[in-house]
C-alpha cells in the first residue's frame, strides 16, 4: 500500500511506506566427491610440498609429509591434474573422472633433474703444492651447497644440479677469499686450483741506527703494533703489478 500521492522522486519532503513481497534465490546444488593422491619420485619417495593444481580451475594444494594431497569438495565432472616441485620436470595425468560422494585417488610421478659431481682443489700463495684443510666452499645458484675442504685441500660436491651457471665463494682465515662463477654442464666437473692469496701484516716503526763500527742496527716492532695496514705478499718475481 502506498500512502503517498504524487512523483515520489519530485517530492522535497514527505513519507513513503511499501509492502515488498519475499524474494527467494534459486540456485543449483550438487553433491561434492573428492579427489585425493600422493605425489612421489620416481624412485617411489614421497615429495614434501609438492603443488597439486586442478587445470583450468583454481584450485591447489600442496604434499603433506607424506606426498598426500586432497580436494574434497569438487563438483564430479573431469578434470586434469598437474604435479610439480622444485628441482622436477611436471607430471600431468589428464581425465581423471570424479564421482559424486565418491573419492579417486591418483598417483603422480615427478622426475628429478639430472645432477653431477663438483670437486676442485683449495691451496694458498705461501705454499701452492699444500692444500687448505677446512677452506669454506660455497655454491650458489639454481640451488645452494655449502662444504670444506678436506687434509689435501679437496672439496667435493656430490649432487650438483646440471647445466647451471654458479658462484663459486671460497674463504679461509688469513687469506683473501675467492669469488667466480662456474658453468656446470651435463657431466661430471673438476673445477681446477684455487689458490687463495695469504694475506700478511706488516711489521712497524723501522728504525735503522748507525753504529759506530759503520753498521746499521735496525729494530722494529712486531706486526700489529704501532704497524701498517695489511699487505699482500706476492710469490713471483719480486716485482708487484699492481
Amino acid at each position: 500500500t502506498d500512502s503517498s500521492s504524487g512523483n515520489v522522486l519530485n517530492q522535497a519532503t514527505g513519507s513513503r511506506s511499501m509492502n515488498v513481497n519475499n524474494v527467494i534465490f534459486m540456485g543449483e546444488s550438487f553433491i561434492p566427491g573428492t579427489l585425493d593422491g600422493y605425489v612421489y619420485s620416481v624412485e617411489r619417495a614421497p615429495l614434501i610440498g609438492a603443488q597439486v593444481d586442478i587445470v583450468g580451475t583454481n584450485f591447489t594444494q600442496q604434499t603433506d609429509e607424506n606426498g598426500y594431497f586432497s580436494f574434497p569438495f569438487l563438483q564430479a565432472g573431469t578434470y586434469d591434474v598437474l604435479g610439480s616441485a622444485f628441482a622436477h620436470y611436471d607430471d600431468t595425468m589428464e581425465g581423471i573422472t570424479v564421482l559424486e560422494s565418491e573419492t579417486t585417488s591418483i598417483e603422480l610421478y615427478l622426475e628429478r633433474f639430472p645432477t653431477v659431481t663438483v670437486s676442485g682443489f683449495v691451496t694458498g700463495s705461501d705454499f701452492p703444492s699444500v692444500g687448505l684443510e677446512g677452506a669454506l666452499v660455497e655454491l650458489t645458484g639454481f640451488d645452494n651447497y655449502e662444504t670444506q675442504t678436506d687434509a689435501n685441500g679437496d672439496f667435493f660436491f656430490p649432487e650438483v644440479y646440471a647445466d647451471n651457471s654458479y658462484t663459486i665463494d671460497i674463504s679461509y682465515p688469513g687469506f683473501s677469499s675467492y669469488s667466480g662463477v662456474e658453468e656446470v654442464g651435463s657431466i661430471n666437473f673438476n673445477a681446477g686450483t684455487f689458490i687463495l692469496n695469504e694475506i700478511a701484516t706488516p711489521v712497524g716503526s723501522v728504525t735503522a741506527t748507525r753504529t759506530e763500527q759503520e753498521s746499521a742496527l735496525i729494530t722494529w716492532t712486531l706486526p700489529g703494533i704501532g704497524g701498517g695496514e695489511e699487505q699482500w705478499i706476492h710469490y713471483d718475481d719480486g716485482i708487484n703489478a699492481d
